[in-house]
């Protein structure tokens, strides 16, 4: 199979335009609108369909904005009161079931960890009923969001003036050799501060009512999550961001060959370890708090995390030498039929979970996944009803690109195989650690389950670091 680095192609195309222009701190109006769209700009680099798997169409944004306009108008106003501590993000977020509830294995574990009572979680793309969740305190904001970005797209031809102070700018920026167009980028920027300057009338007006201390988010570099950090840097709200996912030295969210400092950096950054925090404190102003993965932490501690008998739930399974494969929005139909090509290679003693990702499932296309859908020994995974945890107390293997799951498998003493396509080199710290092998073609991968290493749960050291007791001084 042909295996090609766009990846890290596109980073470099990014990095490069940023460097030939001094724009990695560019601020326009008091506004640091290059953060709102460059993780846009390198996902349009990705030209090809077949390299995104999770394209949101129009339909789930109707079904989203239509839920939860539902979800407001029949939610009295008293929620919004005042709380300490406001939690802000989506809910694709990885959820885990317990208690018979969907818990948050970011916001909902740092809640616990720290025994946090006054707080209110404020949620975009909602698509399941508040009382199946574990927070308390969940407050819908799709329909206000997507309101704003209706009228941002109205006032966009209505502003001449705002176009031409970019005119002014842009003039000055070297387009040569670079697949961007001038007309492409003034765009982006003269929406981006369009929706800061509405979003933030919005924000104000749920602040007011909220009046929170601290702001903690995931995803810095997601377009909504990046104005709310901007205007409560601006507004003096403390903000702290929870690592999601991983974080390498060429991570496009986070890494600008210049150090960042600004509006658009969370005043601290909680990671899971010393690699994280390495990596970080060169590149970024905010204060790195290594404090480990709550999540997993309170995993090894309790019992009260549901636990569904996956074998009765996939019947198939049982008796079977179960392989996870995680997907991830970037690997697309490469990642699909590299496991169409696994289920043919393999004899019948396996049986494959190919685990999609919380952007695919919300986005689900099962046209995408028919090959996978047809195959015998091929489970595709659409839903959460069996968490990750689950998953890997009864896998044999593992294999991604560059999941987060490939750091999660290590805790469960599960060995890993590692893709090699665009971006494996994000767990290459796992190669080298030897707590992973990476792999080329299918043949090479179904060969490597024969002789897979050994792999004990106190390697994941890097996931597990000792809590911290800096967040406690802050909190």
């Amino acid at each position: 199979m042909k295996m090609e680095n766009g990846y890290q192609k596109n980073i470099d195309v990014i990095q490069d335009f940023e460097t030939h222009n001094s724009i990695s701190n560019f601020r326009f109006k008091d506004v640091d609108l290059w953060p709102l769209i460059r993780f846009r700009l390198f996902m349009q680099l990705f030209r090809n369909k077949d390299e995104v798997s999770h394209k949101r169409g129009r339909l789930p944004i109707i079904k989203i904005f239509i839920h939860s306009l539902l979800n407001s108008a029949f939610s009295k106003k008293s929620k919004i009161k005042e709380n300490k501590y406001m939690f802000l993000g989506s809910e694709n977020g990885r959820r885990a079931h317990k208690n018979g509830k969907l818990y948050h294995i970011f916001f909902d574990a740092l809640i616990e960890k720290y025994k946090i009572n006054d707080y209110a979680v404020l949620e975009l793309n909602n698509s399941v009923r508040n009382s199946e969740k574990f927070s308390q305190n969940v407050l819908s904001i799709d329909h206000l969001m997507l309101k704003n970005l209706l009228l941002a797209h109205i006032f966009y031809r209505l502003t001449p003036s705002i176009s031409a102070n970019l005119d002014s700018i842009l003039s000055q920026w070297e387009f040569n050799n670079s697949p961007f167009t001038k007309k492409q980028i003034k765009k982006l920027l003269h929406l981006a501060y369009l929706e800061y300057r509405i979003n933030k009338i919005t924000l104000k007006h749920l602040i007011n009512r909220i009046k929170p201390k601290i702001l903690f988010f995931t995803c810095s570099y997601c377009y909504w999550n990046n104005i709310a950090l901007q205007y409560c840097n601006k507004v003096g709200i403390k903000t702290i961001e929870l690592q999601h996912g991983v974080i390498n030295k060429n991570h496009i969210g986070y890494i600008y060959r210049q150090k960042r400092s600004g509006y658009g950096v969370p005043a601290h950054f909680l990671v899971f370890g010393q690699k994280e925090f390495k990596i970080l404190k060169e590149k970024m102003s905010s204060e790195i708090i290594p404090d480990g993965n709550p999540y997993f932490q309170l995993l090894r501690q309790s019992q009260d995390f549901d636990n569904f008998n996956l074998f009765s739930f996939w019947p198939q399974c049982n008796n079977k030498k179960i392989i996870l494969i995680t997907s991830q929005g970037l690997t697309g139909n490469y990642l699909i039929n590299f496991t169409e090509e696994i289920s043919k290679l393999l004899n019948s003693k396996y049986i494959i979970v190919y685990r999609l990702h919380q952007n695919e499932r919300a986005n689900y296309n099962a046209n995408k996944f028919s090959k996978l859908l047809s195959l015998p020994n091929v489970i595709v995974q659409t839903d959460d009803r069996i968490s990750l945890p689950q998953i890997l107390k009864n896998a044999y293997v593992h294999a991604s690109v560059f999941s987060t799951v490939l750091e999660e498998a290590v805790a469960f003493s599960i060995p890993n195989l590692v893709i090699k396509f665009q971006g494996w080199e994000n767990a290459n710290h796992l190669i080298e650690k030897k707590l992973a092998v990476l792999v080329s073609t299918p043949r090479e991968f179904v060969d490597s389950l024969e002789n897979l290493p050994k792999t004990n749960g106190d390697d994941a050291d890097f996931f597990y670091t000792k809590e911290s007791y800096r967040l406690k001084t802050i909190l």
